[in-house]
């Protein structure tokens, strides 16, 4: 279980209206309401999942963390998902149920895929829900896209947050490459996840 302990307020007078903090929301917590050259921030917590990307985005101070009166409680919930349907659909998207989706809510594959069984078909549903996509967005934009495909047929969203259509994972890199790279250990990762995902199957 994770735990949302901050919320995010607006200073009004030091908003500029640049509209940074809606374009890297993953949840459309914020959004500028008035004339376009007159917007203002308006946070929803709500919605917020204390992710910090708008107070980063931010250069002019207009938002702050205070610490909600009431901490958000986010959890996955798999008694009532069939363990075959989660592995399946992460063998679908090309994945191990234990990897590791998104180090910054400690979420891992079989997490995103049972909460897309209950019926989250978004990324902002998924980050509403078990609190994924709650800092850097550099390790599960991809894997979540995958996971979103495989369960859904479609990778769907609603915020302004940019997202890529890419579906590459590790074992798309030319395992030659580890010759130009060897800091990485490319050969050596892939016959892992190889490894990982023949146990599954087996398991299945």
């Amino acid at each position: 279980m994770e735990t949302i302990e901050l919320g995010i307020e607006v200073v009004d007078e030091n908003c500029t209206g640049c509209y940074r903090c809606e374009r890297v929301c993953p949840t459309e917590a914020i959004v500028m309401v008035g004339p376009k050259t007159e917007a203002l921030a308006v946070v929803d917590n709500d919605k917020c999942i204390g992710c910090l990307r708008c107070i980063d985005s931010c250069d002019d101070d207009a938002l702050l963390t205070f610490k909600r009166e009431e901490p958000v409680d986010v959890t996955v919930d798999t008694t009532d998902i069939d363990e075959d349907a989660i592995k399946n659909l992460c063998q679908a998207a090309g994945t191990s149920p234990t990897h590791l989706v998104c180090p910054c809510s400690n979420r891992t594959a079989q997490d995103i895929a049972a909460t897309i069984l209950q019926g989250a078909h978004t990324y902002e549903e998924l980050s509403l829900r078990i609190g994924v996509q709650s800092g850097c967005l550099l390790y599960c934009s991809t894997p979540l896209r995958r996971l979103l495909l495989a369960g859904t047929g479609d990778a769907r969203t609603t915020s302004k947050l940019r997202r890529y259509d890419s579906d590459q994972s590790l074992m798309n890199i030319a395992p030659e490459l580890e010759d130009k790279y060897p800091l990485f250990g490319i050969r050596t990762e892939q016959e892992w996840r190889q490894k990982e995902m023949a146990e599954v199957e087996v398991d299945l």
